[in-house]
């Protein structure tokens, strides 16, 4: 237990989306030798899910054992039965505390494939910027995506462990990617800022003293404003979203 708590996890939503280059070599040519060391050095998020699973049957199957065993060596006479009852208690105690460890693989694993989608938020001024694109009434597909590895492991495993601890998972997992997507659309948002004062610093210097300031204005709603207008949908729908899940955002 305490190897596959150390183990690297195996980021499997990465795995379903990445595809080879256009003219790569076959693959088989560079992971053949290393298979076998891959396969024994990484290990999914979904068989963590069926250990921490097994681990509570275990637990829960220790007591019925102990009145099993109980019954049997009455049979033989034997009356000692303090020194049994602690050593199942330390095995009982021995297989919970590897839950933690494995619990925060879990997590940590879920985190990563939630935020590999939702980093995608630094590409939001690319697709506005001089593109002349309408203006956004939806949010981006990356929202979408990001939260399919938390609903394939809440709809696909949710009846293996206790509700209480899928919650926990999701909880957790989504506190750490909402709070580095909350940094990277801050940092997001202070870029264009910056690029709009920018823009307006290189207008001004060029505009001749008998130009009409009001005319400048274009009308229309600027890229700045499309770029905060979509990231603003995103985030709204990244908390819809949660919220059907079962979870509550204020969490």
């Amino acid at each position: 237990l305490f190897q596959l708590s150390v183990r690297p996890v195996s980021n499997e939503s990465a795995k379903e989306t990445k595809k080879p280059l256009t003219g790569s070599k076959d693959p088989s040519e560079d992971q053949g030798s290393h298979a076998s060391e891959a396969s024994a050095a990484s290990i999914s998020s979904t068989q963590l899910v069926y250990v921490v699973s097994d681990l509570g049957r275990l637990q829960e199957w220790l007591p019925d054992l102990l009145e099993t065993v109980k019954q049997k060596l009455e049979m033989i006479g034997f009356k000692n039965f303090s020194s049994i009852s602690a050593a199942l208690e330390d095995s009982q105690s021995a297989l919970s505390a590897h839950v933690p460890a494995l619990s925060s693989r879990i997590v940590q694993d879920l985190s990563e494939s939630c935020f590999s989608y939702l980093k995608s938020a630094l590409e939001v001024p690319r697709l506005y910027r001089r593109t002349n694109k309408e203006v956004p009434s939806t949010a981006s597909s990356y929202v979408d995506s990001a939260l399919k590895p938390l609903y394939q492991l809440q709809s696909g495993h949710g009846d293996k462990v206790q509700p209480a601890v899928m919650q926990s998972w999701l909880q957790e997992a989504l506190s750490d990617s909402t709070h580095r997507y909350f940094e990277t659309v801050s940092d997001v948002l202070n870029s264009v800022k910056k690029m709009e004062e920018s823009l307006k610093r290189l207008k001004q210097a060029r505009r001749s003293p008998a130009t009409n300031p009001v005319s400048s204005s274009g009308g229309g709603m600027s890229d700045d404003d499309k770029i905060r207008l979509q990231l603003a949908l995103d985030v709204e729908h990244l908390g819809e979203q949660i919220q059907r899940m079962g979870l509550q955002t204020s969490d």
